[in-house]
Formats: structure tokens, C-alpha cells, sequence
């Protein structure tokens, strides 16, 4: 110990680097720990002891600078990890910054910051609240917590997570083989009533939007992936009338991805979901409950009709007249062919076993049912 700091360097198996431990300064509850990782890995059966810490009162938790080159949970590969917070509020109202949380790796990177205190500050959108309806928020939004949990604890997270490769990133969190590719970002605020270890979905505010373009769902079970396989088209066919395996064949491209989600008391609703991929866009519209993994969700599904334009470009090419011709029927007639084969759907029941109706054939904005 050296001027109220104690150091100690660490090798073994599962961690190698040093900490260093300073006491609290003068108008300091508590003290620092600085921690400087080549590797930590947090095998599963260590995984209740950091909870049970990070579960403690925020007046009784230190202020953090940690820093990991490799970071491992259980047997995740999270890759590199920079963290900075401190211990703030008042002796009656404790909070805790997150001041900085980085996570970094080929396929993602997320970046965080957030509070953890006895008494939730609101922060909401001018006008409105927790639990209220209307549209989601135009990007990351701070959230209103209605209340604390039953202890008075409750947390808040702003989080930005930059997407590299959507379908690496989920085959490293278990969930292989569910998308190929997929490039974009996934960016919000929520808050939960208790602590920051588990989520609460019973009191999970927040809104989250999203924008992922190029790639593609692949075909898989969707009990392999629960919502996941929802967006995947490839789990309707089955349960329809209609037959969509000519459209989508064994995977789903897709251009993008966008929409906005508001989250209210655990569950998610979307005003419009929409994929836009080559064969089709889809829209998604509806609620899923994230604690229960139900869902109530209307899905349209209107075909894309383009896939003729490279041969009408050879036929303009060999013949002029044949190809202007096909051209124009093609105009005229694709969205007359895109209403007639457009499939309007309710998506309920639970994520692992949905259940598929089929409501009826839905018109194209701006057609009737006498238009040409």
C-alpha cells in the first residue's frame, strides 16, 4: 500500500492483469478500483457472485475503471471492454453512473451509458409518460420511470449498438444460423424497476429503433430463435393457405430493416416494422409481450415484381419493339400483380409456436376494388 492505494497483479487461467484499489477522497463515500485486463473471463458458476455484488445498495458500490483486451461471460466471447462510473447522489439518494460501458468485437460494438439510484429522475419526451400511447420517439429517447422497485432501486440505460455483422453477433449470443450478414445499428433508452443485473420486464419502459440493410434470414425453426422467427417469412408458409415458397425459397434477402419500437410496462409495439427485401416488403405492425414471449402482430407481405427487368433489357436489345413492349406491360400490370398476390396476416399465439391467420387479400395504397 503507497499514499492510501493497494495494488495487486493477477495471473491465472481465467484472468491476467493488475488492479489498484484507492480510498475514498475527502466528500467520497467510497473508494476506486482501477483494473487493467489481457484477459478476464467470468466462468458461469462466478456469474451469481458479480450479481450478488452488483445487487448490493449504489451508496456501497466504487467507482470503476476497468478496461479488458478479452472479455468472456460463461462461455460468450464478448471481445475488448472499457468501463468507467462513479458513485454519486446523496447519502439519502444514492446513485450510481454508468459513466461509459464499451464492448467491442468484429461484429458489434456497443457503447452505454446509464444510472442506477433509489429514486428515479424523469426524463421523458415533453407531454408525455410511461405507459402512454403514440408514436415511438425519433431515435434514442430518455424515458419516464412511472416508479422504483419494491426496495426503491431502479435503472436506466442510453445504448447505441453498431451493428457489423447481424449474423455473426447472433450466432455468438446461441442463436446460429437465424440471419446471414446485416449491417446497421440498434439504438435507444429504456428503464426497469430494481437492479441492473436483471431486467424487469414486467416494468421495462423505453423505445428502441432499428436500421439493418443487407442481408438475409435464413431458413430455421422458429422456436430456434422465438421472435426472431417471425420476421423470418420462412415460418408462414406452413400455416397458410396461400404458399409463399416460390417467394421466399430457403432464405429471405433483405435491403433493410427499419422501424421504431415504444416499450411500455414489458411490451413492444410497432407502428410499422418494415423489411424491404428482393423478393418482398413486409410490414409488421403490433405488440409482443416480452416477458410472457407472446404477440399480437399484423404482417403484409406484397410481393416485389421486378425480377423480369434483365430479360425486357435483353428483349429491348434484340428487338427493340418487343422489348419497349414488355416493358410497358410490365408497368401497367405490376401493381395490379402485387395487390392480387399481397398477403395480409395475424401473427398470435407464443414465439416458439405462433399461430397464423389469414385475413383477406389486402388493396395497394391509393387502389380500389374497381381500379384496373
Amino acid at each position: 500500500r503507497v499514499d492510501g492505494r493497494w495494488r495487486a497483479n493477477m495471473a491465472s487461467r481465467e484472468i491476467e492483469g493488475h488492479f489498484v484499489w484507492r480510498d475514498a477522497r475527502p466528500g467520497e463515500r467510497i473508494g476506486t478500483l482501477t483494473a487493467r485486463f489481457a484477459r478476464l473471463v467470468l466462468p458461469r458458476s462466478r456469474l451469481s457472485e458479480v450479481e450478488s455484488v452488483l445487487s448490493t445498495s449504489p451508496n456501497q458500490l466504487p467507482g470503476l475503471d476497468i478496461a479488458a483486451d478479452e472479455l468472456v461471460l460463461g462461455t460468450l466471447p464478448m471481445g475488448s471492454l472499457a468501463l468507467t462510473a462513479t458513485n454519486g447522489g446523496t447519502a439519502e439518494q444514492p446513485v450510481w453512473n454508468l459513466d461509459r460501458l464499451v464492448i467491442t468485437n468484429p461484429s458489434a460494438r456497443l457503447e452505454a451509458r446509464g444510472q442506477w439510484s433509489f429514486i428515479g429522475t424523469p426524463r421523458g419526451r415533453p407531454g408525455a409518460a410511461a405507459g402512454t400511447s403514440g408514436p415511438a420517439p425519433a431515435g434514442p429517447v430518455s424515458v419516464a420511470p412511472s416508479s422504483n422497485g419494491p426496495d426503491g432501486r431502479s435503472t436506466r440505460l442510453d445504448f447505441e449498438l453498431e451493428v457489423l455483422d447481424a449474423g455473426r453477433l447472433l450466432t455468438g449470443l446461441g442463436m446460429k444460423d437465424t440471419v446471414h450478414g446485416g449491417i446497421g445499428s440498434l439504438g435507444g433508452s429504456v428503464h426497469w424497476q430494481g437492479s441492473p443485473v436483471t431486467i424487469d420486464y414486467a416494468s421495462l419502459d423505453g423505445g428502441v429503433q432499428l436500421s439493418i440493410g443487407k442481408g438475409e434470414f435464413l431458413k430455421v425453426d422458429p422456436g430456434a430463435a422465438k421472435l426472431i422467427g417471425v420476421l423470418n417469412m420462412q415460418s408462414l408458409p406452413k400455416r397458410l393457405s396461400g404458399d409463399f415458397r416460390d417467394l421466399f425459397g430457403e432464405g429471405f434477402a433483405f435491403d433493410s430493416i427499419e422501424g421504431r419500437v415504444r416499450i411500455d410496462d414489458g411490451v413492444a409495439h410497432s407502428e410499422a416494422l418494415r423489411i424491404r427485401g428482393l423478393q418482398a416488403e413486409v410490414t409488421i405492425r403490433g405488440e409482443a409481450d416480452l416477458q410472457r414471449e407472446t404477440q399480437r402482430l399484423n404482417v403484409e407481405v406484397v410481393p416485389e415484381l421486378n425480377a423480369g427487368l434483365a430479360s425486357i433489357a435483353f428483349g429491348a436489345m434484340v428487338n427493340p419493339l418487343i422489348g419497349l413492349g414488355s416493358f410497358a406491360a410490365q408497368y401497367v400490370l405490376r401493381k395490379p400483380l402485387q395487390q392480387a398476390l399481397a398477403y395480409d396476416v395475424d401473427v398470435t399465439g407464443s414465439w416458439t409456436d405462433p399461430m397464423v391467420s389469414e385475413r383477406n387479400r389486402r388493396l395497394l395504397p391509393g387502389r380500389s376494388e374497381a381500379s384496373p
